[in-house]
């Protein structure tokens, strides 16, 4: 048995991940009303926001762990890369539904900070010390 074969590893899971990370898009139903005849009277699209692929659920998919996925990134160059990828269209996602408010605040913040790093930048104001001598304080009380 080959050291591909042990680890449950395949080449073509690189493909694959980047197939499953990749082919998600916007979905479209439409919002029909009508009138009390039965006749259509609108038919409005609605756009249904995209579930954001994870690595959980490709390896799901799989029918491994995710560490079994780590696993496999740390050893197969083409897979860590292929991953690259894949986080590359997570975190494109991220943002741009989280723009569009397609995605819950909350959640997209969560997770750009959790598994991105990225935080919201704060200003620290440098920390000034501002000498009153004893007879100034006591004029002013």
């Amino acid at each position: 048995m080959t050291e591909e074969n042990k680890s449950g590893y395949k080449e073509e899971y690189c493909n694959a991940i980047r197939e499953f990370f990749s082919a998600v898009s916007p979905g479209v139903e439409y919002k029909e009303t009508f009138y009390s005849d039965g006749e259509l009277k609108s038919r409005e699209p609605v756009t249904i926001t995209p579930i954001l692929p994870t690595f959980e659920l490709f390896a799901a998919k799989l029918g491994v762990s995710t560490t079994e996925l780590t696993k496999w990134e740390l050893e197969h160059e083409s897979f860590a890369r292929a991953c690259d990828v894949a986080r590359s269209v997570q975190l494109g996602m991220l943002k741009a539904y989280g723009l569009l408010k397609q995605y819950d605040a909350s959640l997209v913040k969560f997770l750009l900070a959790g598994e991105y790093g990225m935080e919201q930048k704060t200003s620290e104001k440098p920390c000034v010390e501002i000498f009153i001598p004893p007879d100034i304080e006591k004029e002013c009380n």
